[in-house]
């Protein structure tokens, strides 16, 4: 049943209920009012701020596709002087739209305009390279039967190296969660073109050079984030830690897949290797080290219980069946963990040495 304020008063009246009574039924009702209408103020508010950030990001998407089509449409057909020109309008449109968007609080779209700045600096000082024929032109290097990368080093290093120290300048002045992309991809680059010549001549076959230089690179951009980690305001760390973390775990799978080592070897190495990741996740609490150890272990678990069924010939219903099981048992692992997770990250730090102790994360 209903109470409004005339039926209220109306008791108020008949002796129903005492003044003391009315009046803090009434001061209750306004509370509640006030903070119903808070909370849809609240609500209001973070569902505009949603709105307005997904349409940041689409825009920002569909104007970077625009640009980026445009481009590969008068790449073809026009001459290096117009091509410059449209690069460094594209510049001066990213930097300005960058700007409007971190003064207006919108940090994170802002970021992704900055990105596609550095994209366009480094664009400008290509076409340099090429009008001044410092980076030799596509059909000279098609024409050439060597290693093009001797051709393009020099180049391709000061595009680079230019390019790095724009994204530094921004990241000084801007910093945002995306700034130490442009820093890693960049770095990349210029640690790829000047090494894998003499990785190659040390380290065969090629493929096993390059998966050797990009792990060395990765593990060196995990121990940056180890080091930066919770230096700064900005979680600059979590983009070292990630793409690092991505870039070891492949880079040792694709090394592994070119061995000659039977599936099952190959699993169960994986399967300890993700162990370690995990491991490394309860020290340092990152989720991408957390989800590669767990699926990397799960997955290659599973890969072991079927090529041992399929050895044994077992019948495909139990093979179904023992897969059904596998995902019930890692589910109720996961409801475990989640409980005593504290617990192990306790007990794996304890093993640790003091000196890495000291510097581990103080926060979750």
């Amino acid at each position: 049943m209903a109470f409004n304020d005339e039926k209220l008063r109306e008791a108020l009246t008949q002796g129903v209920i005492s003044e003391e009574i009315y009046n803090k039924l009434v001061e209750f009702d306004t509370n509640n009012l006030s903070q119903l209408d808070n909370e849809n103020a609240v609500t209001s508010k973070k569902l505009k701020s949603n709105f307005e950030t997904i349409l940041l990001y689409v825009g920002s998407l569909v104007i970077f596709t625009g640009m980026a089509l445009f481009m590969d449409e008068i790449i073809g057909k026009t001459n290096f002087w117009i091509i410059l020109l449209t690069s460094i309008i594209y510049l001066v449109i990213f930097l300005f739209s960058g700007e409007f968007l971190w003064k207006n609080n919108n940090k994170k779209p802002a970021g992704i305009f900055y990105i596609s700045a550095i994209l366009s600096f480094g664009l400008c000082i290509t076409v340099i390279t090429k009008m001044t024929g410092f980076y030799p032109r596509f059909s000279e290097l098609e024409a050439y039967s060597g290693d093009t990368l001797n051709l393009q080093r020099p180049a391709l290093t000061l595009i680079s190296t230019l390019s790095l120290i724009f994204a530094g300048f921004l990241m000084k002045f801007r910093a945002n969660i995306f700034s130490t992309l442009p820093l890693i991809f960049g770095g990349y680059i210029l640690y790829y073109i000047n090494v894998i010549s003499y990785a190659k001549t040390i380290i065969k076959p090629t493929y096993l050079a390059i998966s050797t230089i990009c792990l060395l690179y990765s593990l060196v951009i995990v121990c940056l984030g180890f080091i930066y980690d919770e230096k700064t305001k900005i979680d600059h760390a979590l983009w070292l830690y990630s793409l690092g973390a991505i870039s070891i775990y492949f880079s040792v799978m694709i090394m592994l897949g070119k061995f000659d080592i039977s599936l099952l070897w190959y699993s169960v190495i994986i399967f300890f290797f993700s162990g370690l990741f995990f491991i490394v996740a309860l020290i340092i609490k990152r989720k991408m080290f957390l989800f590669l150890g767990l699926f990397g272990s799960i997955s290659s678990f599973i890969v072991i219980e079927q090529e041992r069924l399929t050895a044994l010939k077992a019948p495909e219903m139990l093979t179904i069946f023992v897969m059904i099981v596998t995902g019930v048992l890692v589910l109720l692992l996961g409801l475990k963990l989640k409980k005593y997770l504290t617990t192990l990250e306790n007990f794996v730090i304890k093993l640790l040495p003091n000196f890495i102790k000291k510097h581990l994360p103080k926060a979750e």
